[in-house]
């Protein structure tokens, strides 16, 4: 996915230019990269990047009123990006919806730029989930998209 997140969206069909699109520093939003397999896709969208996980309760409630957690250790550990696209015809876009469909995984590569000029990288093996298509009166119609990442994922900043 090329483009600015919310205003200004400069969108670009060049599967050649996506794979060396460099981000400049945004003005009214951020731009995102997002590829499938290392092919962009094509569209407009707002995101959400989250990393989760469980810490674990080591207390003894019979012995303690208070909670205790164990010490730098998180359990069930996933990177998610959450969000919405704009509902499009692209050949990637809609492999994406068949990939919701089966709980299929691929691997997805996450760039976007940050208010301090560099650029974040992220890429790992994700299973997309496509819930609902909003289909609003006078409208673009969007999707709800999430990327819930399998493994490990990798990560780089970018100057």
């Amino acid at each position: 996915m090329i483009g600015e997140l919310f205003d200004n969206v400069e969108l670009f069909d060049n599967q050649e230019l996506a794979r060396y699109f460099r981000l400049p520093q945004a003005r009214n939003g951020t731009k995102a990269l997002v590829l499938r397999e290392g092919l962009s896709i094509v569209g407009q969208l707002e995101m959400s990047i989250s990393f989760i996980g469980s810490v674990i309760n080591v207390s003894n409630p019979s012995n303690d009123k208070f909670v205790k957690l164990k010490n730098n250790v998180l359990y069930g550990k996933q990177f998610k990006v959450s969000g919405s696209i704009i509902y499009n015809s692209s050949v990637i876009y809609n492999q994406i919806k068949i990939d919701s469909q089966s709980a299929t995984p691929s691997n997805y590569t996450i760039t976007y730029s940050t208010p301090s000029s560099r650029s974040e990288e992220f890429a790992c093996l994700f299973v997309p989930k496509i819930g609902a298509d909003a289909m609003t009166v006078g409208d673009k119609v969007t999707s709800t998209i999430e990327l819930i990442s399998s493994g490990t994922p990798t990560y780089s900043g970018l100057e």
